[in-house]
């Protein structure tokens, strides 16, 4: 690598890791810290769990009481404890980091893992595309609004899972040119095996990838790469089923709980097809949801970066490019396409609209910047045309005017900017601070969001989607908690006269409401 090649890669992730690093440095170093995502603040929590050494499973005693209703969201109740309902591997992986270094590294860790992982796309894009292209290509993703902002908010597996399947492909790289060692080997499988604890799912598209490297290789392999294979990946399961059966008390995890994909698997095909279909399309199949999805999340919100990548895959169709990168980036593109791309998501603050906090953006970061080395040509190409200095100065411009745009975008997008994101935690932390001596450690709290704000100091049970009062096993829970604990009920409207007098049929009576800084409202439940 030259020397100049090595200059500027060390001001991208300097500058990345501290564009990366803002957001959670001012969010997160403080006594109090609230996440506005239920994926984040479980992975958090149960991280804490792992340096403080107690178990991730947490003892709830009411939940006997409370039809195993008390659990924050992203998580849910296993033999009377809670524990994480979505993927394990980040709160292990950052758990025994915080461990090493102390809880004050955990916010830092993933801008940390995203520039290094910058860098390895570097070392890989430069062997199939030459410095020049790679250096430009790495620029992109450094600013690249999806990146920016999912290593920014660090809690969320997305970034973590893309950061150490790129550690995987320059291992294979290093594998490769160093003769095939052991070593090499033990890092791939050590970096694709975090990859998938990470989030599992994913191992549908990513073993193929990997089955094609070993077909393409096949010659290469000797026996003792086999036994070194087989011996780490079978420690790795081991591991796998031992922290699986000591948490869920089962082999396979609970995950998500979906059910869209019934819609296309008819009762009628055998067992067998019925799981596959189900495993393959578990949010169903809509050439209509896939078409939208991906020209509103891929095309529309980062549009530049996609006419970029048009433009340089159409200038350099007739000149050499790697067949099998594209062979990858097609199978990658077509199955993030179809996987997510089906399922109807509103899992943001005014979801009418098309954010850079949607979950199709985080679901779709390897989509994102598998294709940025063919925005890299396009730009390389107008540079050559216009030559010479000009064609420099021009270069420099629109890098800069693509990372302001990214910046603007990443901090202002309504309503899941940063800014904005950063304004509604700060609402939370006023919020338990605010009642912090008015609602007593014990206190059980009601409310459809409820964990957001009092999570995990104070015991909450959330709805399902509907009204949390219209499920009569929380109702039936209620009767029996308030004889033990003060209840209270925290909603961000004033309870209409229809709710009044569905409580006043269970004999409940709301009391005067604590008015929270959030403006919601925290009502006490007395039984009549």
């Amino acid at each position: 690598m030259a020397k100049r090649d090595k200059i500027i890669l060390g001001i991208i992730a300097g500058a990345a890791f501290m564009a990366y690093s803002f957001f959670p440095w001012a969010t997160t170093t403080r006594e109090i810290i609230r996440f506005n995502s239920p994926d984040e603040a479980a992975n958090y929590f149960f991280t804490t769990r792992i340096i403080n050494a107690q178990p991730i499973a947490v003892p709830e005693p009411l939940n006997g009481l409370a039809n195993n209703l008390i659990h924050p969201r992203s998580t849910r109740v296993v033999n009377g404890a809670i524990v994480p309902v979505s993927f394990i591997g980040l709160p292990i992986i950052y758990g025994i980091i915080g461990l090493a270094f102390g809880r004050a590294i955990l916010s830092f860790l993933t801008p940390l893992f995203t520039v290094l992982a910058l860098l390895a796309a570097y070392a890989c894009w430069r062997r199939l595309f030459g410095s020049a292209t790679a250096l430009l290509a790495t620029t992109l993703l450094a600013i690249h609004p999806a990146v920016w902002y999912y290593a920014s908010r660090g809690f969320y597996h997305n970034a973590l899972f893309f950061d150490f399947l790129i550690f995987t492909w320059w291992g294979y790289w290093r594998w490769r040119e160093s003769k095939w060692p052991q070593g090499w080997l033990v890092f791939c499988l050590f970096a694709l095996a975090a990859a998938l604890f990470v989030r599992t799912s994913e191992a549908l598209w990513v073993l193929p990838i990997v089955g094609a490297a070993i077909i393409i290789d096949r010659r290469e392999l000797r026996p003792a790469h086999l036994f070194t294979a087989l011996l780490t990946g079978g420690l790795l399961i081991i591991f796998w089923f031992w922290l699986a059966i000591s948490v869920y008390g089962q082999v396979w995890p609970l995950g998500y709980q979906v059910a869209n994909g019934q819609n296309i698997i008819s009762s009628k095909l055998p067992l067998f097809i019925k799981t596959s279909l189900w495993v393959v399309v578990p949010f169903g199949f809509s050439l209509f949801n896939i078409a939208s999805n991906f020209l509103r999340y891929v095309v529309v919100l980062f549009l530049p970066f996609w006419l970029l990548v048009v433009g340089g895959f159409l200038y350099n169709r007739d000149q050499k490019i790697n067949r099998s990168y594209v062979l990858a980036a097609g199978w990658v593109t077509l199955w993030l396409a179809i996987y997510y791309g089906s399922w109807n998501i509103s899992d943001t603050v005014g979801a009418g609209g098309i954010t850079v906090g949607s979950s199709y953006v985080r679901y779709w970061l390897p989509l994102y910047a598998i294709w940025l080395p063919y925005a890299a040509l396009a730009l390389l190409a107008i540079q050559r045309y216009l030559k010479g200095l000009t064609g420099r100065i021009w270069l420099a411009v629109v890098i800069l005017l693509l990372a302001g745009a990214s910046f603007t975008q990443v901090f202002f997008d309504y309503p899941e900017g940063l800014t904005y994101v950063a304004e509604r935690l700060q609402k939370y932390r006023r919020a338990i601070i605010t009642t912090e001596s008015v609602v007593a450690p014990s206190s059980v709290i009601i409310g459809d969001r409820a964990d957001k704000v009092f999570s995990p100091e104070r015991r909450v049970i959330i709805s399902d989607g509907r009204p949390v009062f219209s499920i009569p096993p929380v109702l039936e829970a209620v009767v029996r908690l308030v004889e033990v604990v003060p209840v209270y009920f925290y909603t961000v409207e004033q309870p209409n006269l229809e709710l009044r007098q569905k409580l006043q049929q269970w004999r409940f009576n709301l009391r005067s409401p604590i008015m929270l800084p959030d403006g919601a409202f925290l009502y006490r439940l007395i039984r009549l």
